[in-house]
């Protein structure tokens, strides 16, 4: 179909425009209105088209790098899935690699969310174009810091959602209120008086998906670095040294009555 080709392209263009453009700007705008069938096909051959071709390949070829393997698909799930247990896992993991550099205090918990996990990881070789496609927005981590009553609210806030991703942290949902209970922080009940750190992305941090108490955290900060190349360094890692990619056991978001 047309518009599965279109779509495509657009998407070439744009990285050939990240591959080959150091900088640009913007000459002017217009708008039209095109009708998008498959009696316009031909009209992909058009000079913007042609005009991509020393680029495509090279895309092409970037995007299809295998990086890594998997043992088994990693699937989003509720109240838990083996590809957000993955997710939050190695958001925690290398952000506390970053905090430890600077030094700072590493982060307690990684909070994400599954609307940003947007395909699942295949089974065997995962590409480059893969962990694109599972993380294709621009979210930033962040560091809030967050005391232990904030915790709990935010806790019984994704209990009541039927879960999210989450690391360094577990707890159960009961079935009869939607609170969350049993709430483990590294393998400690929650202290409500004290402070955790939690790793998230801007997004969240900003109160998308209605995470607003995040709004509350005492402090923030900024680590300077998008999730999905946090992913991009750790997938690549993992291949680098022939480890391949085992889902985490579950059990860290539970129902109970």
């Amino acid at each position: 179909m047309m518009t599965h080709t279109f779509s495509r392209f657009v998407v070439l263009l744009a990285g050939a425009c990240l591959v080959s453009c150091h900088s640009f700007e913007l000459a002017g705008t217009t708008d039209h209105q095109y009708m998008m069938n498959d009696s316009t096909q031909h009209e992909i051959d058009s000079a913007i088209y042609r005009m991509a071709d020393p680029y495509r390949s090279q895309l092409m070829k970037t995007m299809g790098e295998i990086i890594c393997n998997t043992s088994s698909p990693l699937e989003k799930g509720n109240p838990e899935g083996a590809l957000g247990n993955f997710a939050a896992d190695v958001c925690l993991e290398m952000s506390n690699r970053i905090l430890s550099t600077q030094q700072q205090s590493k982060a307690d918990v990684a909070i994400l969310n599954n609307g940003g996990l947007r395909k699942s990881l295949p089974q065997g070789s995962v590409t480059l174009s893969d962990i694109f496609e599972v993380f294709p927005f621009e979210n930033q981590v962040v560091v809030l810091t967050c005391n232990g009553t904030l915790v709990k609210r935010i806790f019984d806030f994704i209990a009541v959602n039927n879960g999210t991703p989450i690391s360094g942290a577990s707890f159960q949902i009961n079935r009869n209120d939607h609170s969350a209970e049993t709430i483990l922080i590294g393998g400690l009940p929650l202290d409500t008086a004290r402070n955790y750190r939690v790793v998230t992305v801007d997004y969240l941090a900003n109160g998308g998906d209605r995470f607003t108490d995040f709004a509350t955290a005492s402090k923030r900060e900024e680590l300077n670095i998008k999730l999905r190349d946090i992913m991009i360094e750790y997938t690549r890692e993992q291949g680098r040294t022939g480890k391949v990619i085992v889902p985490a056991p579950s059990g860290r978001i539970a129902y109970v009555q």
